[in-house]
């Protein structure tokens, strides 16, 4: 074999040789990284495998990913971060509490927010919208941070910077909109209102079959019903007026048969009926007197 056959076989072994290698160190790696047979030492956010679950920070993870980091009371500490850029700056993070271990939420906007955007507490369940200590199921503050006295145990519960809502909607009030948004219901701190875009809207409180709807008839209220007034005489249980003249009064009708369309009683002994300016006129007329008095009765026999 001359000399040149020799230097092109030992050029093939030697690249032929080279090539396995480096299929063997590559085939190695990969089946490294999907099977590891050890755990990376251990350190400062520690990567540990075990039966296929993941952990950081955890050495026997229970979960396919597991993450560690130490509770904490204080916003942005958090164990599993969001961001929106390559540099890091989380926007969002995720925590628990120390020694409750309640999930807390924090955002980030020019700085973290020192209460969680949302907490869900581990020994309840109970969810909390911008508080930490929800009293029902799910618990929203919405406004100022909540000062007084306030609900023990209810299943929903709301409080923000409420207006009265006796002009309609206002700021910080809660509604309920048709997907439209022409009407709804809205509540202010003391009243219910119709809410939505329509000039006119009803608003309907319905009972269901023959039960009746009922106002201020328990003992956790004693006083009295005002229609179309603000201002109810403290004497009586319903009064009626109106904040127009022009809409003043009360029309009573009935289809009855066998019923009176207006019913009184007074069974403390005083006057069932009692009439005020303008008279009382019983007619038994065929027509009208051309100049009636002021409280005169008359009967009209001809209707």
């Amino acid at each position: 074999m001359d000399t040149s056959k020799k230097i092109n076989f030992w050029k093939i072994s030697t690249t032929v040789l080279l090539i396995s290698f480096i299929l063997v160190l590559i085939f190695q790696i990969s089946y490294a990284w999907t099977n590891p047979t050890a755990n990376p030492s251990a350190g400062a956010g520690a990567i540990s495998v075990s039966s296929g679950n993941v952990g950081i920070g955890v050495t026997g993870p229970d979960s396919t990913l597991s993450l560690f980091k130490t509770p904490s009371n204080t916003a942005g500490t958090t164990a599993l971060g969001i961001s929106y850029s390559a540099a890091g700056d989380d926007l969002w993070g995720a925590r628990l509490s120390a020694t409750t271990y309640d999930f807390n939420i924090d955002r980030n906007y020019s700085g973290w927010a020192a209460t969680p955007a949302l907490t869900i507490q581990r020994n309840s369940g109970k969810v909390g919208i911008g508080n930490t200590s929800p009293v029902g199921k799910l618990d929203v503050v919405a406004g100022a941070t909540r000062s007084g006295s306030h609900a023990s145990a209810p299943s929903f519960y709301i409080t923000a910077t409420m207006q009265t809502g006796q002009t309609g909607p206002g700021s910080g009030n809660v509604e309920f909109r048709h997907d439209n948004a022409t009407q709804g219901i809205g509540f202010g701190y003391n009243t219910i209102y119709q809410a939505g875009t329509n000039t006119n809207q009803d608003l309907n409180l319905l009972s269901k079959g023959t039960s009746p709807i009922t106002l201020n008839a328990y003992p956790y209220s004693t006083g009295g019903v005002g229609i179309g007034v603000s201002a109810v005489d403290s004497n009586y249980k319903l009064t009626v007026g109106s904040q127009t003249l022009a809409n003043s009064g009360a029309k009573i009708e009935t289809t009855s048969a066998t019923n009176p369309a207006i019913y009184v009683a007074n069974a403390g002994g005083g006057p069932a009926l009692q009439i005020g300016a303008g008279g009382f006129v019983t007619e038994t007329r065929t027509s009208d007197p051309t100049t009636p008095v002021a409280g005169q009765i008359w009967l009209r026999t001809d209707l």
